[in-house]
């Protein structure tokens, strides 16, 4: 099971997944976030081998996609070169290995679902190419994509914290938008931890001080420091409704205000 959550933010963008390998045997941990010539992020739902592709293909490609100032055009042409060139041969020799005896479902091996975190421009853009090769990019209306199979324990998540925590109508700061995919990973693996698992990584594409975009992966400490902050704002949870429920006459008490 996998689970990848993007968010295309005010001053850059995230990509998050876990690490836990679908494996029938054995728990494997793999990598399912690459930093491509620290300007671009690749998520990968599905295969490593596929993954490893799709990589190589960004890394060829780059320059030219970040060219493009029209996310439409950026869109389009990347949904035509891994139809091309990754997808549809993929899918194709899964179909050819249905025929083979205890092969059934085989194509299920060979599907995947990239996004990508990367600049148009000087603006940062978020672009999913779900598994029937169509593309979608993010917008203020659409600003996340959840991804994997485990994306229906992500999703509502997001949401959830969405309303809680990002401005109405708006894209959230970088450090939000950290904070709500660390949180969504975390509540995955823990209400199944046997499908999605840790470590959490997270990516992210942000801005210098002269406004160049750049993709970096956070380190164990700077995650561990988003960590605390979700942990703290369960605790502040917590303690609220204990403080309503100890006298239900009394008004409740004030809300904290979210930290940037």
């Amino acid at each position: 099971m996998t689970l990848i959550i993007a968010a295309l933010c005010s001053d850059g963008a995230v990509v998050a997944a876990d690490s836990h390998a679908t494996n029938p045997i054995m728990r494997m941990q793999v990598k399912k976030i690459d930093v491509v010539d620290s300007r671009a992020i690749v998520g990968i739902a599905g295969a490593p081998t596929v993954g490893d592709r799709i990589s190589a293909l960004l890394t060829q490609n780059l320059a030219a996609l970040t060219e493009m100032a029209d996310e439409l055009q950026a869109r389009e042409a990347l949904r035509q070169l891994l139809w091309a060139q990754v997808i549809q041969p993929e899918l194709q020799h899964g179909v050819s290995l249905e025929s083979v005896p205890g092969r059934q479902g085989a194509t299920q091996q060979f599907v995947c679902e990239p996004v990508f975190a990367l600049p148009l421009g000087t603006k940062p853009s978020l672009i999913c190419v779900d598994a029937n090769g169509q593309a979608h990019h993010a917008t203020v209306n659409r600003p996340y994509f959840a991804l994997g199979s485990g994306l229906h324990l992500g999703a509502p998540f997001v949401e959830f914290a969405r309303r809680l925590l990002w401005p109405d109508g708006g894209l959230p700061s970088l450090a939000v938008a950290i904070r709500t995919c660390w949180w969504a990973l975390h509540h995955a693996i823990e209400t199944n931890s046997g499908g999605v698992g840790a470590p959490i990584r997270l990516a992210i594409l942000s801005a210098d001080d002269a406004g160049v975009l750049s993709a970096r992966e956070l380190s164990e400490a700077e995650v561990d420091e988003h960590k605390q902050a979700c942990v703290g704002a369960e605790r502040a949870m917590a303690s609220y409704f204990d403080m309503e429920s100890a006298d239900p006459d009394s008004p409740p008490p004030d809300v904290p205000a979210p930290q940037p």
